[in-house]
């Protein structure tokens, strides 16, 4: 090997153990908090890191949370999914600083999961850990979510359309296979054109209604043969954020339902959707029905969206 190419060589081994040298080493956040977190399970309804419960059960985060090297000075507990804690916990007591313990009693007020995480600042407000744990809480469904159905409004020239509902599966039927399906079907839908003054079209009038009303809104299919369900309504209220943020449980559903007077057999929701009634069905079953939308299939066909939420 010539000198010319030696000393390259030697030239390239010092600068690569030069930076090697300089190498930073990023600390591992899988083990650089020494916070430890303890949960005590040991008793009905406490959380661990997965606990099943049912709807509305009361529920607690028993816990003790250790900090070796840090005085703490606050305990934040954050869910999941938020952008801050909804509880903050100041240690006051400067024996607890090292070791504290609480209990944080929560609700089961929305089906599925949902998780929290409990985690110490230091005086300074800065975080020390959380244990690197995650506290899940899975609240079994009471309710069925019945999402994006389409309903047709009747039209005299075709009986194929399906214009009824059952509010128990989200199955619809139209004139022609409606008799035959009659014990499951809890509403019909239909609409009427609205005339200004001046006799110019304005809109349209959109209606739903129990198939037990007497007289029927809407005659111009003859259903006296059918089973007529007894199914009944309240008057449209609320939007989509409600409809959401209501109705997370069946208990739910069923609790804003009793604050409504539920005993109507036709409902007007007017021109306007983005609004839910509340339902009872002859079975005693209590649920929400929200109008998505009015509007128009491929083939300019109006339909009516509806979402159900019903309980179980």
């Amino acid at each position: 090997m010539t000198y010319k190419y030696t000393r390259l060589l030697v030239l390239a081994i010092m600068l690569g153990g030069w930076m090697a040298s300089c190498k930073k080493v990023s600390p591992n956040i899988f083990n650089m908090f020494d916070v430890q977190l303890d949960l005590h399970t040991d008793g009905p309804n406490k959380l661990s890191e997965y606990t099943e419960v049912n709807p509305g059960d009361s529920v607690v985060i028993d816990f003790t949370i250790h900090s070796p090297s840090t005085d703490m000075y606050m305990i934040c507990v954050l869910k999941v999914g938020s952008n801050t804690p909804f509880l903050k916990i100041p240690i006051d007591d400067p024996a607890k600083r090292r070791t504290f313990s609480n209990v944080v009693s929560l609700k089961a007020e929305q089906a599925g999961e949902t998780s929290y995480r409990v985690w110490a600042l230091d005086k300074d407000g800065v975080y020390l850990g959380d244990g690197y744990k995650k506290i899940t809480m899975y609240v079994r469904s009471d309710f069925n979510h019945l999402s994006n159905r389409n309903m047709y409004f009747p039209d005299s020239a075709d009986n194929s359309l399906n214009c009824y509902l059952s509010l128990t599966n989200a199955s619809t039927f139209n004139y022609t296979n409606g008799a035959e399906h009659s014990a499951n079907i809890d509403l019909g839908i239909y609409r009427i054109p609205v005339f200004n003054s001046n006799g110019s079209f304005s809109n349209w009038d959109h209606h739903i209604y129990s198939l037990s009303a007497d007289p029927l809104p809407f005659t111009l299919y003859d259903i006296s043969d059918w089973t007529r369900r007894g199914t009944l309504f309240s008057s449209p209220t609320g939007n989509a954020n409600s409809f959401r943020d209501l109705h997370k449980t069946g208990i739910a559903i069923e609790t804003e339902a009793k604050k409504k007077t539920i005993n109507l057999k036709e409902v007007s929701f007017g021109k306007d959707a983005n609004r839910f009634v509340y339902f009872l069905t002859p079975e005693g079953k209590y649920g929400v029905l929200m109008i998505n939308s009015f509007t128009y299939d491929y083939e300019s066909r109006p339909i009516a969206n509806v979402s159900i939420k019903i309980r179980q």
